[in-house]
């Protein structure tokens, strides 16, 4: 415990690499802890190191196959890798041991969505919220399966359900507003376009600077939702890598938008300011 317990302050402390030593050890002297185990592979993860967070969640699991965060994390692993099905097996089992876990049901309908299975998703979706009915995330994410489904009036709802229970959803307040124009609901838009006002100059995160866009705003307040938005999604810094070569930096860019599109119009000066000198630029459109 002594070890586990000086890993979570080593993590909080921003050392993920001396908070991974400290699992390791706390797993040496306890390799039955599934709890060390699975905390291991979240840990883990959070630095990119996918196939060690699957082996850690598998141990996990192992120690103690009715462990639902070690299949939890272990769905997170697999996920993060593409093995979509079995990421589902693992949060079907997770679900299975604490059906009213909002975040094990959350990862299932996600996996389920991403199988082609929305209807599965759904189902899943309203048996977790029929167990947790003042779950605000999951609220947000039903709402998101129903708009999805061509449901904007029902997401909506959902939406506006979401920022009821919690006043700073930012995700649930911007989708509320993108449907609100959209379906031209105008009862309660200002309202909610001022919110999404007050909650950019307080720095909430996760504002959507795409709805920000369309809404009454200045090129400041625009600015600020983009980097609270962009600042709230970093990742943890990628790892120096050496250059494969030592002639120009080969850089591709991947969009479905080169053609008469804005995005395409917006990065013409983009390409335009890179040094031809110092890099080779390849443009691929799908």
């Amino acid at each position: 415990d002594a070890w586990s317990n000086l890993a979570l302050a080593l993590e909080a402390a921003g050392r993920p690499a001396a908070a991974i030593e400290a699992l390791k050890e706390a797993l040496r002297r306890a390799p039955r802890a599934a709890e060390f185990a699975a905390n291991l592979a979240a840990v883990q993860m959070s630095q990119g190191l996918l196939a060690d967070a699957e082996t850690s969640a598998r141990q996990a699991t192992t120690a103690d196959p009715r462990h639902p965060n070690a299949w939890y994390h272990l769905a997170l692993a697999l996920e993060r890798q593409d093995r979509i099905l079995e990421a589902l097996d693992a949060a079907g089992r997770a679900c299975g041991l604490m059906p009213g876990d909002v975040s094990y049901a959350g990862l299932k309908a996600q996996l389920e969505l991403a199988i082609g299975a929305p209807e599965r998703a759904r189902a899943t979706l309203e048996a977790a919220l029929a167990r947790s009915p003042t779950s605000a995330t999951l609220r947000f994410e039903y709402a998101s399966l129903l708009e999805r489904l061509r449901e904007p009036v029902a997401a909506a709802e959902g939406y506006r359900q979401a920022i009821r229970l919690d006043r700073g959803h930012g995700p649930a307040l911007s989708q509320l507003v993108h449907l609100e124009r959209w379906t031209a609901d105008w009862r309660e838009l200002a309202e909610h376009e001022q919110r999404m006002r007050e909650g950019v100059a307080a720095g909430r995160a996760l504002l959507s600077p795409f709805v920000m866009l369309a809404a009454p705003s200045t090129r400041a307040e625009q600015r600020r939702a983009a980097e609270s938005w962009s600042g709230a999604l970093a990742g943890a810094p990628l790892r120096a890598r050496r250059p494969l070569s030592t002639g120009r930096l080969r850089v591709g860019y991947l969009s479905a938008d080169f053609h008469t599109h804005a995005r395409a119009f917006l990065t013409a000066g983009l390409f335009e300011a890179h040094d031809r000198g110092r890099f080779e630029i390849a443009a691929y459109s799908i």
